[in-house]
């Protein structure tokens, strides 16, 4: 039947391992060849094993031939002894020939010794293979009678050594297959299928499948080839993956990079557009402040003169004459503070303010503005009330001018707006913080009316430019009061607030808070006039130079009247030549800013070139503000500057600072009432900047008249700290004018502290 097993034999065994080879081996090319060495390196140790075993049997069996020929050849000496004594022939043919049934046993030949004789001798026909001979002694007793030669064949050896080489060979090669049947599954199993399913994943790896992973359970070195495998597939996979998202990340840089590009060429362009629109608004700024130079010295000059001589006429006028001139000085002012206010508000549109803080009283300074604006008041029936809560705080470091400039305008609207009503004046020193630097403190400032009060909707635009607060009304101005005042409070570092409300008698408060440095008091600035008779020493000489013949013979009269011999010149060129032709020598020179042919920075430059000449103070007196010419070096400069118009004060102090007079008065000097009045005794704190180290060298430098080295110090400090700007720059402005006292009073204070 179909289902019957089949008999199991050798062949069935041989042709499955055959199939089963031939189906692991059919797609392989190493594997025939390990499956060969391997054969090889099974059979090879048992062909030598064979071989030793054969040769082990074949040693034996040859021995056992030899050993059986002897034993043979002895024992038919033994058998043949006696007969052959007695010779008894017929008995030993009988004898051997029992022997001779014995295949192996070729010939047996027994011989007489004495005789030489042959005693028997017999053949077997049936002896195969190659003979081998023995000669065995035949003794009787002890006397050797005989010999008995045996040849016997091999044949029954050969026969032996076949049988055992055929049992060899078929132990071996049942061993070998056995072997086989064993090893070739395991080789099957074990590398075979490795092999083709490593070769399977290296062929899914070559085809760019990295997804699919490796699964090795194995702990030999296949599975450690391919565990190997699949973690260098898994770290080819993370770096195509990595190249990948490289790839995609260099596409959007090369974007942004394309989108940069354009967006630098549009910047380019627009900085090319931002330059040419910046060259052209410096050059209108350079318009503009060339314009408003031009108008300060057209508007000012005059003024100079018209106030200058009102001030001169003052002096020898009439009761009723002098209040005509008291007209024309107030009326003078008014449109000089109109002028300031117009060119200040345009100049720092254009460029930032520059201050020029000075040691004042804040309470004089109060006092003065109540004095001033105390008459302008009652014109509108009101009531000018002065607070000051400075106590011990009274002396700061400030832009004087400024500050007043910002009070005056507060004040002035105070006025304008307010009838029947009361303004007040608060000056007020805010307590020190613990965390504020001792060498400064805060001031608060406000000017408070009971106006008509500010709407609400105008409040936040009545500090921009040219806004007033009811265009159709009768009260005057232009509207630029306020704008300057914030201005100016915030170069300050301030800034001014507002608190107001519409209706009759709601009034407005305009407050004002700065940070200002602690001052030292300084006994010899007064503001208070002084007629001066002349002064002490050797008579001066003064060269004047101004294209206006007014404003030159105004302030040569009044030098004329102290005692000076002047010198008059009409530009820089002429000045030169006065200058280089005067003897006695010229002591000092005041030269106008604008003058034809030679300016005053041309004079500088030759008044400087000549040895001469080189050491000549020379006051600059300008209608507009100073410009320097850039291509002058910076060590060149004015030794004072001052703006018209000039008073006779103001000239008086510039004269004294530049060649150190000392003044004969008509009568002797009033009591200190005027804002920039000091008190010796107010102390300044030492700012927490300055170490003890610096006011030992300050002193030192003062102490050798080093006063170049103090101005650079205090530069230098001025830039470190510029919240204290003002205190260093005001210890510059002291050594420009050689003002050695007050250095000298704050050194000490500042050691003190």
């Amino acid at each position: 039947m179909d289902g019957d097993p089949k008999p199991f034999s050798l062949r069935t065994v041989l042709a499955c391992l055959w199939r089963r080879g031939h189906r692991a081996f059919a797609d392989s090319r190493i594997t025939p060849l390990i499956v060969l060495l391997l054969i090889l390196g099974l059979l090879l140790p048992m062909v030598a094993t064979g071989y030793f075993i054969f040769r082990s049997e074949l040693r034996a069996l040859h021995e056992q031939f030899d050993e059986e020929l002897h034993r043979t050849g002895q024992v038919l000496a033994r058998s043949s002894s006696s007969l052959l004594w007695n010779l008894q022939r017929d008995i030993a043919e009988a004898m051997l020939q029992s022997h001779l049934s014995d295949e192996r046993i070729c010939e047996i030949r027994i011989q007489d010794k004495l005789s030489g004789r042959v005693f028997v001798e017999l053949h077997n026909a049936h002896c195969e293979g190659a003979r081998h001979e023995v000669l065995t002694p035949i003794f009787n007793g002890s006397t050797e009678i005989g010999t008995v030669r045996l040849l016997m064949g091999d044949g029954w050896l050969q026969t032996q050594i076949a049988g055992r080489v055929r049992e060899l060979a078929l132990l071996f090669g049942l061993l070998m297959l056995v072997l086989l049947s064993i090893v070739v599954p395991a080789l099957v199993f074990k590398v075979i299928q490795p092999l083709r399913r490593l070769k399977q994943q290296t062929g899914k790896l070559s085809g760019g499948n990295l997804a699919l992973a490796f699964e090795w359970r194995q702990g030999d070195e296949i599975g450690q080839v391919g565990r190997a495998m699949d973690e260098a597939r898994r770290k080819l996979k993370e770096l195509l993956e990595e190249q990948t998202r490289q790839a995609a990340r260099q596409a959007i840089i090369d974007q942004q990079r394309e989108e940069n590009l354009r967006l630098s060429a549009a910047v380019e362009q627009q900085t090319r557009s931002l330059r040419e629109a910046i060259a052209r608004a410096e050059a209108s700024s350079q318009a503009k402040s060339t314009f408003l130079s031009t108008v300060s010295h057209e508007l000012r000059a005059p003024l100079h003169d018209i106030l200058g001589y009102a001030e001169l006429l003052n002096r020898k006028a009439s009761p009723e004459a002098r209040d005509q001139l008291a007209v024309i000085q107030q009326s003078g002012q008014q449109l000089l503070r109109l002028i300031n206010d117009i060119l200040d508000f345009s100049r720092g549109e254009a460029k930032p303010i520059v201050l020029e803080p000075v040691p004042l009283s804040l309470s004089r300074l109060a006092d003065h503005l109540a004095k001033v604006y105390r008459a302008r008041a009652a014109q509108g029936n009101n009531r000018l009330i002065t607070r000051i809560d400075t106590g011990a705080l009274d002396w700061v470091l400030a832009d004087e001018r400024r500050l007043m400039q910002i009070l005056r305008n507060l004040l002035e609207n105070a006025c304008k707006f307010t009838q029947n009503g009361r303004i007040e004046l608060h000056v007020q020193a805010l307590p020190r913080r613990p965390a504020e630097d001792p060498a400064l403190c805060r001031v608060r400032l406000c000017v408070t009316d009971t106006g008509i009060g500010i709407p609400r909707a105008q409040r936040r635009i009545i500090f921009e430019p040219f806004n007033r607060l009811d265009r159709h009304t009768r009260i005057g101005g232009l509207g630029l009061g306020l704008a300057i005042a914030q201005q100016l409070a915030r170069a300050m570092g301030g800034r001014i607030t507002l608190l107001s409300a519409q209706g009759a008698d709601s009034g407005s408060r305009f407050s004002l808070t700065l940070r200002l440095p602690i001052s030292v008091a300084d006994n010899a600035q007064v503001d208070a006039p002084r007629p001066i008779l002349g002064y002490r020493g050797r008579r001066r000489t003064l060269l004047i130079a101004d294209d206006f013949p007014t404003s030159r013979g105004y302030l040569a009269d009044c030098c004329r009247a102290w005692g000076f011999t002047v010198l008059l010149a009409e530009d820089g060129a002429e000045a030169l030549e006065q200058l280089r032709a005067a003897e006695p020598p010229v002591d000092a020179a005041l030269v106008d800013q604008y003058m034809p042919r030679l300016d005053a920075w041309g004079f500088l430059r030759g008044v400087r070139a000549s040895a001469a000449t080189a050491r000549l103070p020379v006051v600059l007196i300008s209608a507009a503000q100073m410009q320097r010419p850039e291509a002058l070096p910076e060590a060149m400069a004015f030794d004072a500057y001052a703006m018209k118009p000039l008073s006779e004060a103001r000239l008086a102090q510039l004269l004294q600072a530049t060649l150190g007079l000392e003044w004969d008065y008509a009568q002797p000097p009033p009591s200190d009432k005027g804002p920039r009045a000091h008190s010796a005794k107010a102390p300044v704190p030492r700012p927490a900047a300055v170490s003890d180290a610096q006011v030992e060298a300050f002193q030192r430098m003062l102490a050798l008249g080093q006063l170049s080295a103090i101005q650079q110090w205090a530069r230098g400090m001025a830039e470190q700290s510029p919240e204290q700007a003002p205190l260093w720059q005001d210890i510059a402005q002291r050594c420009s004018s050689v003002d050695v006292p007050g250095l000298q009073r704050l050194a000490k204070a500042w050691q003190e502290t």
